[in-house]
């Protein structure tokens, strides 16, 4: 059901682009894919990654490649939220 509403949103899912893994030059960036139309991968060959659910070690792996001031934000203990999300919960403890 969710599918039909439209499960994939360019600004709220989490993807990942990659270039030339495996090599010295390789790139992969994680963040929206609005954010990640921005970001430079360099010489081909891309790849690009749109998640669904990610396990946490995969979320705990993807946090050093993060977009500078990304949407996303990954805790410490693993967990993906978006940033509006924190501001939020924030603004209610206050």
């Amino acid at each position: 059901e969710d599918l039909k509403k439209g499960a994939y949103l360019p600004d709220k899912t989490l993807c990942v682009g990659l270039a030339r893994l495996g090599q010295v030059d390789q790139c992969i960036i994680a963040g929206t894919l609005e954010e990640l139309k921005e970001a430079d991968f360099g010489a081909p060959l891309h790849c690009l990654i749109i998640c669904g659910e990610v396990h946490d070690l995969e979320l705990e792996s993807l946090r050093p490649f993060l977009v500078p001031n990304s949407a996303f934000q990954i805790d410490a203990e693993g967990t993906l939220f978006k940033r509006e999300d924190a501001a939020e919960e924030n603004d209610a403890e206050e």
